[in-house]
């Protein structure tokens, strides 16, 4: 090995290289005396091993840079994932509208224009609106009370709704799809709503659906179950029950739906000639009812109409009670304001629907502290407020957020504010701030062969079983089902059945048909029941004079396993 003043004779011996590296650096520098002019005590090995330690930046500078450039394409890949897909504006808001950026961001308000990316999420308090636009030029509403995720790729646009009422007007691409998924919300299964370019409407509330289609027809899917709803249906989710209606002028007359259909003329959007035949017959059969000639004692009856509002507050927030008199009646519902100055009006203060004519009560969850002016007026279903209540005044509770409170709550406790203490129901047991299922729940599910999940403290278990009073048994599904109808009311047919040799663990599946004498699903008209216990249900809006044909099958999860016989219900004209 050459070592010392040989290796500096030796490099000194090596030519210069037309192309060279960090490590040739010094092969190309002029020879030099063995101490230098600048400084005669270095010595031939002294210079050399400064020469070759002097070079060493360069390589470290390569270094450098190679790692700010990781740094960008990392920062810019994350960046990518994080945008790429969905691309929104928000273009309109009024009232209270906030966003959040990402999982991990915080509530804010948005300028108008402000652009949305993928996992942003967006919510409208009462009387809030908002309305966002896709580049491929698909538009969402929101509602007042309403909470969206953005979501998908470049394939699919995915709205995932956790509450509240949206309008959708989806352009129909070949390019991606266009969803609004429930999946994964607490309470709610596998749940999508597939569009096929098309104007509809859902109106989510616990975990209870309803969508509504104007155009065109969406797919609904819930746990591998399909369903279409065309033009001019609604289909609506209740305790496990599908019942699919037509679309009436009074669903058209709701002023988030009325509101809908202006902002489509506005924006010169094709309405369906569904939607103008619904209300051109609603005004049609405005035209022809017959008038009355105002007597002079109604007109005095008329002023003594009056709504009288109280109130009281508590910290589940404001609760308003109110009196319809002198013969009022409000057959589209009441508009509820609230502001900080007397005497709010619809439109214009934060307001909250009742669309029921027969409430009396409504709970404004409000626990700030502060001072709030109240007043319900009777909603006449297009231009406003025809008769307004008093103004009532109340100091809401001061609530504080607490973690303690919300994990007792969403755990299923029950919380003590003054004791400041969680309470659990007899099955389950408080454990960290949390009730969670007791030990002998977990030791029921494992021993009879289930999976006994900690997080969610439920028990799975194994295909063919189902769980009953907290053990895994075998599904033993009914092999008879014996089914008969009637037709007591006008356009319902009353259904009941009874079944033997099982059970009806997932519940059922009726089917109906007016050409087939034995209907089947898929295929035919569908109503659910998912409750197994079960064994009468009544279909409305049937047609007078016309004749249809039920059966009942039981439903396995994925398939009717047992259909029950026929039954022709004739309905009275």
């Amino acid at each position: 090995m050459l070592g010392g003043v040989n290796n500096f004779q030796a490099r000194r011996s090596v030519k210069p290289r037309v192309h060279a590296g960090a490590d040739d650096y010094f092969q190309r520098r002029p020879e030099t005396p063995a101490r230098s002019l600048r400084n005669p005590g270095i010595n031939k090995r002294q210079y050399s091993t400064r020469q070759l330690h002097g070079s060493s930046w360069m390589v470290y500078l390569y270094w450098f840079l190679g790692g700010l450039a990781a740094i960008a394409v990392i920062f810019f890949i994350g960046r990518f994932l994080r945008t790429s897909g969905v691309s929104a504006k928000l273009v309109f808001q009024e009232g209270g509208v906030m966003v959040k950026r990402g999982p991990n961001g915080d509530w804010k308000n948005m300028n108008t224009d402000a652009k949305l990316r993928k996992l942003d999420e967006i919510k409208t308090e009462g009387g809030g609106r908002a309305i966002i636009s896709f580049d491929d030029g698909s538009i969402i509403r929101l509602g007042e009370f309403s909470r969206i995720i953005l979501s998908g790729d470049k394939n699919k646009i995915t709205v995932i709704q956790t509450d509240g009422t949206s309008y959708h007007r989806v352009i129909k691409s070949e390019k991606h799809e266009y969803e609004v998924d429930f999946s994964g919300i607490e309470g709610v299964p596998e749940t999508k709503i597939l569009s096929m370019g098309t104007a509809f409407w859902v109106n989510k509330k616990g975990t209870e659906l309803m969508v509504g289609v104007l155009e065109n027809k969406v797919k609904y899917t819930r746990d591998g179950d399909e369903l279409e709803v065309e033009e001019g249906q609604k289909l609506t989710i209740a305790e496990g029950v599908k019942e699919k209606q037509e679309i009436e002028a009074g669903d058209l007359k709701d002023d988030f739906i009325a509101w809908n259909l202006e902002q489509d003329e506005k924006k010169e959007l094709a309405i369906s000639s569904f939607v103008r035949l619904k209300l051109s017959q609603e005004e049609e059969a405005r035209e022809q009812e017959p008038q009355e000639e105002e007597a002079p004692q109604e007109q005095d009856q008329n002023q003594s109409q009056e709504i009288a509002l109280t109130g009281t507050a508590s910290d589940k927030g404001v609760t308003l009670n109110w009196e319809l008199k002198g013969g009022l009646e409000a057959p589209d519902g009441f508009k509820i304001v609230k502001g900080s100055n007397e005497n709010p009006e619809y439109p214009g203060s934060y307001y909250r629907s009742v669309r029921s004519d027969s409430t009396r009560t409504y709970i404004w969850d409000v626990t700030d502290g502060q001072k709030h002016n109240f007043r319900v007026c009777v909603y006449d279903g297009s231009s406003g407020c025809k008769l307004y209540s008093n103004n009532l005044e109340v100091e809401a509770n001061k609530v504080e957020s607490s973690e303690s409170r919300d994990n007792c709550k969403n755990s299923g406790g029950e919380w003590d504010a003054g004791a400041e203490k969680c309470s659990c129901p007899s099955e389950k047991e408080l454990k960290e701030g949390k009730c969670v299922s007791t030990a002998q729940a977990k030791k029921d599910c494992e021993d009879s062969g289930g999976t006994w999940s900690p997080d969610s403290s439920k028990c799975s278990c194994p295909e063919g079983e189902s769980l009953d009073d907290g053990r895994c048994t075998k599904d033993d599904y009914a092999t008879s089902v014996s089914l008969s109808g009637s037709n007591k009311d006008k356009k319902t047919a009353n259904l009941s059945w009874t079944i033997s040799g099982g059970k009806a663990t997932k519940g059922y599946k009726i089917v109906r048909s007016k050409s087939s004498k034995n209907p089947s699903y898929p295929g035919d008209d569908t109503k659910s029941i998912s409750n197994g216990d079960t064994k009468s249900y009544k279909w409305d809006g049937l047609t007078k004079g016309e004749t249809y044909y039920f059966r009942v099958c039981v439903w396995d999860g994925s398939k009717c396993v047992t259909y029950s016989n026929s039954d022709r219900v004739i309905v009275e004209k």
